[in-house]
């Protein structure tokens, strides 16, 4: 079966109560993308999420999605606009408590970036720009899969902090330039 569609549609938090028993509490998003391909090898170019709070332009490609373990994916993020305040929409409200609130009082945070996993390693680079400085991501993680299971081996990942202002979570601290890194093997 090859499928060609153009899509243009609002999902709503009641639309999402249809297939997630929890899903976010998520305002209205306009969602539009154009796909092309089959069920196994699928890519969506031009695709776009917005609502109040985010704003999403990415291009997403799969490849063997039933026939390989993990399937070729790669995500190309062009752009990427959020509010903070918007964080707690995307992800649980038991990850929210264990966060800072002032992690969610900064001003609107911009970036773009890519995720790719193929050949059973997951990379991604992302950099997001905000009034409080400059953050650069990169990871490497390694996959051991076979047609059975699927467990993580290896990961290298860096994050870089350039003028990045942490006042906000303690009135003692000012603007700091760093490199945190972190590994992990077998």
């Amino acid at each position: 079966a090859f499928f060609d569609l153009n899509l243009t549609g609002v999902f709503s938090q009641q639309l999402l109560k249809k297939f997630l028993s929890h899903p976010p509490t998520l305002p209205p998003t306009a969602l539009h993308f154009f796909a092309k391909g089959t069920p196994n090898d699928f890519f969506l170019s031009e695709m776009s999420m917005k609502n109040d709070e985010t704003t999403l332009q990415a291009d997403l490609s799969v490849k063997e999605w039933f026939s390989a373990p993990l399937p070729k994916t790669q995500l190309k993020i062009g752009h990427l606009k959020f509010r903070p305040t918007s964080i707690s929409q995307w992800i649980p409200n038991k990850t929210v408590e264990l966060l800072p609130q002032s992690l969610f009082e900064s001003d609107t945070i911009v970036g773009f970036g890519r995720i790719d996993l193929q050949n059973n390693v997951l990379t991604s680079s992302l950099t997001l720009d905000s009034s409080e400085g400059q953050l650069n991501h990169h990871s490497r993680l390694d996959f051991e899969a076979t047609k059975e299971s699927m467990r993580p081996k290896n990961f290298d990942g860096q994050m870089r902090l350039k003028n990045f202002d942490l006042s906000k979570l303690s009135p003692g601290f000012g603007k700091i330039d760093a490199l945190v890194s972190l590994a992990s093997n077998d």
